[in-house]
């Protein structure tokens, strides 16, 4: 199975739902899947863009940090 990297702009609060929702897709990985790896990595993205939209009328101003999180269902 390969490895897929995905490199996103985290701040602490959506690294902890990123967090959460791979924690959640690996967990649930042993059921059959229902939806694609390429549709949760869509829907995933979508939903950062739309969080980064909401929140970017209350920047403060700090720098966004990139880190890289692996996807547990390639890793498994």
């Amino acid at each position: 199975m390969k490895t897929i990297s995905i490199l996103l702009p985290l701040n602490n609060d959506t690294h902890a739902e990123v967090t959460q929702r791979l924690t959640s897709a690996k967990e649930s990985s042993s059921k059959p899947a229902l939806q694609s790896h390429e549709d949760l990595v869509k829907k995933l993205q979508e939903g950062l863009e739309r969080n980064r939209k909401a929140s970017g009328s209350k920047s403060d101003g700090s720098t966004r940090q990139m880190k890289e999180v692996a996807c547990p269902i390639c890793t498994v």
